[in-house]
Formats: structure tokens, sequence, C-alpha cells
């Protein structure tokens, strides 16, 4: 538990589960199924949002709410707790890093949402320096009401806003924490979510470097583990395709 946010354990573990699946084994099993190559492809930055944020889709219930918003050409999930009346929403950490030093941050939803619902959230240098928070104007206003309409959510009944930040390396999620974040940007307040990765699952997943073309040997194949293939039949992956990933997966040997 920290000042600002005071998650549940349940739901921490939901939600690094939603990534976890989603960059170490669904993007995987597509690639897999695709027989495309990942340093080949336009689309695997974008592609695996899919995943993550489909999962999240997955979470909804009688206490989590979880819907699709559009920022302009994006689609994003945002899930509302209704136990804490918190807003989540999921973002790179290097992207964070990234709109932290660009002018894009004055008109990004994550300030807008930050303005609203983290109004008390200050860092401690903001703090002694006795600056007042920063009153929404009718843009953010605007802006939030379409986030909390899209997901039928009243904004009057959202008290916090959290940020999950994450990364990941070769479909391994390195560090994933739990912010509170300000609308100046700052990052306030962290809760490390790491523990809840499964760490028997940390290496479910593996990239293999394969020279399929002697020209080009930044080419790269997707391999499943055991761990990995084991938990997908979970998933109901039938026979007929795990046998057809054997024999392709053989015959590249």
């Amino acid at each position: 538990m920290g000042k600002y946010l005071k998650p549940s354990e349940e739901l921490n573990r939901n939600i690094v589960n939603c990534l976890h699946k989603a960059l170490c084994d669904d993007i995987i099993l597509d690639y897999e199924r695709s027989g495309l190559a990942r340093s080949n492809s336009n689309s695997y930055s974008m592609r695996k949002w899919d995943y993550v944020y489909g999962n999240m889709m997955q979470l909804n219930s009688n206490t989590v709410i979880v819907g699709y918003t559009v920022r302009n050409p994006w689609h994003l999930a945002v899930l509302f707790d209704c136990a804490t009346n918190t807003l989540y929403a999921v973002m790179r950490e290097k992207r964070f890093m990234e709109l932290s030093k660009s002018p894009k941050r004055f008109h990004h939803y994550i300030t807008c949402l930050a303005k609203c619902f983290n109004s008390d959230v200050e860092s401690d240098q903001f703090r002694l320096a006795g600056f007042d928070a920063e009153t929404p104007d009718e843009e953010v206003i605007r802006t939030i009401e379409k986030i909390c309409s899209d997901i039928n959510v009243s904004s009057e009944v959202v008290e916090r806003f959290a940020l999950v930040l994450f990364s990941e390396s070769n479909h391994i999620i390195t560090d994933i924490k739990l912010c509170a974040v300000n609308g100046r940007f700052e990052i306030c307040e962290t809760i490390d979510l790491r523990g809840y990765i499964d760490v028997g699952d940390e290496v479910s997943a593996r990239i293999e470097h394969v020279s399929d073309n002697p020209v080009d040997d930044r080419s790269t194949k997707v391999k499943l583990t055991g761990k990995s293939r084991e938990r997908l039949k979970k998933r109901g992956l039938s026979s007929v395709e795990l046998r057809k990933e054997d024999e392709e997966r053989t015959g590249s040997l």
C-alpha cells in the first residue's frame, strides 16, 4: 500500500498476468502460426498491444470494469477498479520517459487523467516549493468525460488514476510497477509489481537466432519452450496445430 495508491493484491496479480501472457506467450504464438519473422515485421510493436488490451478485457467482473476508448487513431483499454474507485492505464516505461521530455505531454491523455484525479499527488520537490495544483481546463475535462463515457463509468465516481509502467526485452518482462503520476508527468509514487510475475514463467518463451538467410544474419525465428507449449495446450490449442508446429520446428533444425 502506498500513500496515494491502495490496490488489491488480486488486481495487481491479474494486471501483471495480462501483460505477461500477452508479451511472453500470445505474441509468440501469433508469429509461430503466421510463419513471419519478427525481425522483418512492421506490425510487432502494435500487434502486441492487441493482446495486452484483449487480456485486460477478460478482467471484466462485478468489481472491475474494462473498456476501450479512442485517442486519435489509437484504441486503448482502460480499467476501473470499483473497490478503490481507481482508473488504470498501461504504458511502456520507455514511452513514458520519451513523453516526459516532449511538448506532446501537455495534451496527452495521461496528463488529463492525472490533472483530474491526481491533483493532490505531488513530488517532494514541488510540494516543498509551495505551488498550488492546477485546475483542469475545458480541454482536459472533455478528454476525461469521453474516456469515462466510453467505458460506461461516471467521472464523478473516479477518485484516483494509476499508471502501470512496464519494460520488456525478448518477450520477457524486465520491470513492471504501479505509479501515481501528476499533471506534470512526474512519477510521485511507485509500487513494485515484479513480485507478481510467475518466476517459473520468466523464461517460458525464448528467441533463438537462426541464420535462415546467409546474406542477412539478423533474421530470427521464434520458438516455444516445453513450458510454453504445455500452457498453450491448457488454453485450447488443438493437437493438430501443435503437431504442425512440431513438424515445422523439426524441419528447421
